[in-house]
């Protein structure tokens, strides 16, 4: 897959980048077409996209087999600790589940 994208594995199963856009934005951000492509051809529908920035939400149907989960954190604010919980809940049941499973943070 050809792609060039600001993303890094942190760890197995867990990628931070910043937050995919579409339209103008995605010019100096990830765009979310090349970043669902990336995602389908590396973990197929085994991975889970986490939206911290609400003011940037994006449509769903183009992550295809993945899913997506929205927190309301606002961009370059630290989460708060209930927040940071609430993600862990959510992604921790679906690591255990497959050992494959990628959150995309």
């Amino acid at each position: 897959e050809d792609v060039d994208l600001n993303l890094s594995y942190v760890a197995r199963g867990l990628v931070a980048m910043p937050v995919p856009t579409e339209g103008l934005r995605s010019l100096w951000h990830n765009p979310l077409d090349m970043v669902a492509r990336f995602l389908e051809h590396r973990h197929g529908g085994d991975y889970t996209v986490v939206n911290c920035c609400p003011e940037h939400a994006y449509d769903q149907s183009k992550l295809a087999t993945g899913q997506l989960e929205v927190y309301d954190m606002q961009d370059g604010a630290p989460p708060t600790m209930a927040q940071l919980v609430n993600v862990l809940n959510t992604l921790g049941p679906r690591a255990a589940a497959s050992p494959n499973h990628t959150a995309v943070v």
